[in-house]
C-alpha cells in the first residue's frame, strides 16, 4: 500500500477518534451540569424550607412570649388590658414580624441564588457540549482535508505548464 495512503488514513483515523472523544466531553459536560443544576435546586429549596421553619419557631416564641405577659401580669394582680402590658405584647409581636419576614426573606434569597446558580450551570453545561461538537466535527473536516490533500496532492496545477 501506498505510504501517502497510510498516512491519509491515519490522519482520518486520528481525526474521528478526536471528534468523538469531543462528542463524549460534551455529553458528559451537559450530564454534569445538569446534575450540578439539580443540587442547587434542591439546596435553594431546602434553604427556603429552613427558613419557613424558622419563621415559624419565632412566631411561635412570640405567642409564649405573649401568653407568660399576660399570665404575669395576671398573677400580679394587674389586668391583662394595663397599658404597659398591651404596648409590651405590641412590643414583642411587631419585632417577631420583622423576624418573621427577615427569615423568610433570607430563604429566599438564598433559594433565588441558588435557582440563578442552577441556571448557569445548565447553560454552562450546554455551551461546552456546543464547542465540544464544533470541535469534533472541525477535527472531521481537517481529517477529511489532509486525505484529500494527501490522495490528490497539495497545491494544484503546476506552475510552468505540462
Amino acid at each position: 500500500m501506498n505510504p501517502m495512503a497510510i498516512a491519509a488514513a491515519m490522519q482520518v483515523g486520528g481525526s474521528l477518534f478526536s471528534a468523538f472523544s469531543s462528542f463524549e466531553y460534551g455529553d458528559a459536560a451537559e450530564k454534569a451540569g445538569a446534575i450540578n443544576a439539580a443540587e442547587l435546586r434542591k439546596r435553594g429549596g431546602l434553604a427556603m424550607a429552613s427558613a419557613t421553619r424558622e419563621a415559624y419557631d419565632v412566631d411561635l416564641q412570640a405567642k409564649y412570649t405573649a401568653s407568660r405577659a399576660i399570665a404575669l401580669a395576671a398573677a400580679s394582680g394587674g389586668g391583662a388590658s394595663d397599658p404597659s402590658v398591651v404596648n409590651l405584647i405590641a412590643e414583642n409581636a411587631g419585632q417577631a414580624a420583622y423576624k418573621k419576614a427577615v427569615a423568610l426573606w433570607e430563604g429566599g434569597e438564598q433559594e433565588r441564588q441558588m435557582q440563578y446558580a442552577a441556571d448557569v450551570s445548565e447553560y454552562e453545561g450546554k455551551m461546552k457540549k456546543s464547542q465540544a461538537y464544533q470541535r469534533g466535527i472541525s477535527s472531521i473536516m481537517q481529517g477529511g482535508a489532509a486525505a484529500m490533500y494527501g490522495k490528490y496532492g497539495g497545491g494544484g496545477p503546476k506552475e510552468g505548464g505540462s
